[in-house]
């Protein structure tokens, strides 16, 4: 079977960017589910001569891999469709965004040549509203050990990213017309290494939530030009409140600072806040001389300005940093992936196969290599670097169906007292989670020990929950994988926890030989 004629060819694909490498690795892995191992060593043993020497460091086997899916994807493929999939994706979030700027700026401006646009609600929806969701996205931004340290911090973050703009990409990501199974596989590779995927996920809905802005601002300031150009616009500002020209003249004076050198006459002096003022009671027109009613025009310069510098310049910004972080995960991803090592076996074994694999062989295992002790060893307390259990820190992950007894037997089987075992993640709230760290970090615990359900594949909140303990210092933190009642440990969880550890790359975190537990006896 020709693994390389078996991919559908649709669109040409290119990769450029880690997002579009690591999009094109993901897609590759679900391709090559289909076929055997001795074809895919075939395949890529092939590739792998034309690519020339292995690398040596991690920027030449980013490229070396980069080179090895643009050869996969020759001409076009399916990954094209991914491909066009973002893109799709990228141009429905640019034009939402321009038209709910544009609609924006049709209520905020609206005039009907007798009542003047009030400036106190142009500012507060044009410069303080945009710049407290700045203010906000700094804090979905904060990375997750900075976030750890502060009690309600993490449930709050976690908040904003349901509300985060850029969610809307995942929503409209199931809504698009011929990419259902794009987004299907695509959110299935992600989703089974979530504790990888984590991250970028939140720099893709950040990434996402800036562009959104950027257009929302584009859209505003094409239709304020506009109106202010085929319309005659009159400002002014009116407050309940007992303010007078004094106090608002300072307030657009700090407003106005950052352009004062480059753009004075874009600077509101005492004399015109003072004429902008009105009063609901008073009729506007007769009050208002022909140069007076010109007066009030000057103000959109300032409040061009204002979005210019309140609204595009900080979004700009954020849009810059999400890019550079989402590469940077990007490639800390790619660097970490667990079929990456595999892969390159594949392209630098160039050895001459006489015969193919019988289907019992395995050929490249990956991360197998030692799983075997893993899955029969029992855990010895001294060779796992434990110390005194009254050291240890017990904590029953996920409400896994172990008894507290039956915990301490896996890891001192000569114990017969009792130690106390915390309950942690599953229905738990992350407070309670973070109030149990808390606890801990007051106690003797030294090392923490996690009781884990081997058949469930870890997720971003364990490693989460794992970059806490770390955070309060605790020598080391311990898996241990316990399979279900009567149930036999599989070699493929294994491997997954496995490489859940490599990816957190923590030398405090260690992966402990999984056990069975044993049935209960019928009373």
């Amino acid at each position: 079977m020709n693994v390389r004629d078996n991919t559908i060819r649709q669109r040409p694909a290119e990769i450029v960017t880690p997002l579009d490498l690591l999009i094109a690795l993901e897609w590759q892995q679900h391709e090559d589910a289909r076929f055997s191992t001795a074809e895919l060593v075939q395949r890529d043993r092939a590739i792998g001569i034309t690519l020339g020497e292995p690398p040596k460091d991690k920027v030449q086997k980013r490229r070396h891999l980069r080179a090895w899916l643009q050869q996969l994807a020759q001409g076009s493929s399916l990954l094209g469709d991914a491909q066009a999939w973002l893109r799709s994706i990228n141009l429905v979030l640019l034009g939402l965004g321009l038209l709910l700027g544009v609609l924006t700026a049709l209520a905020t401006f609206d005039y009907d040549g007798w009542q003047r646009i009030n400036l106190l609600l142009v500012f507060a929806v044009l410069v303080f509203l945009q710049l407290l969701l700045c203010l906000l996205t700094l804090v979905v931004m904060l990375p997750t050990r900075a976030v750890g340290k502060i009690p309600g911090l993490s449930a709050f973050q976690d908040f904003l990213v349901l509300l985060n703009a850029g969610q809307l990409s995942s929503l409209l990501a199931r809504l698009l017309p011929g990419f259902r199974k794009t987004w299907e596989v695509l959110a299935k590779q992600f989703n089974q290494r979530d504790y990888l995927y984590h991250d970028v996920k939140k720099w893709i809905f950040l990434w996402h939530a800036q562009r959104l802005a950027l257009a929302y601002h584009a859209g505003m300031l094409i239709c304020l030009l506009l109106m202010v150009s085929f319309q005659d616009l009159a400002f002014g500002w009116s407050s309940t409140l007992n303010l007078d020209a004094a106090s608002v003249y300072q307030l657009t004076q700090w407003m106005a600072w950052p352009w004062h050198h480059f753009a004075p006459q874009a600077v509101p002096d005492l004399a015109l806040l003072e004429s902008s003022r009105y009063f609901r009671i008073h009729t506007q027109a007769p009050l208002l001389s022909a140069q007076a009613a010109q007066q009030l025009g000057l103000w959109w310069q300032f409040v061009v300005l204002s979005v210019l510098f309140y609204g595009v310049l900080p979004r700009w910004i954020l849009w810059g940093v999400s890019k550079h972080q989402l590469r940077a995960h990007c490639r800390r991803v790619i660097d970490a992936h667990p079929e990456v090592d595999g892969i390159f076996r594949r392209l630098t074994d160039h050895r001459v196969s006489t015969r193919s694999l019988e289907p019992s062989e395995h050929g490249f295992n990956r991360d197998e290599e030692n799983v075997s002790r893993y899955i029969s060893e029992k855990v010895d307390s001294r060779d796992a670097g434990l110390y005194s259990l009254d050291k240890v820190g017990l904590i029953n992950w996920s409400q896994l169906d172990c008894s507290d007894p039956e915990f301490i037997q896996c890891l001192f089987p000569s114990y017969e007292g009792s130690h106390p075992v915390a309950q942690a993640g599953g229905a738990r709230s992350i407070d309670q989670d973070e109030a149990l760290i808390r606890q801990l970090a007051d106690g003797k615990y030294t090392q923490i020990v996690l009781a884990l359900k081997s058949w469930e594949p870890p997720l971003a909140e364990l490693s989460d929950f794992i970059e806490h303990l770390l955070n309060i210092n605790f020598e080391q933190v311990l898996l241990l994988p316990l399979a279900a009642r009567g149930q036999s440990l599989r070699e493929t969880d294994i491997v997954e926890w496995s490489r859940f550890v490599k990816a957190l790359n923590r030398s405090e975190v260690i992966l402990l030989p999984g056990q069975m537990l044993p049935n209960r006896e019928k009373e």
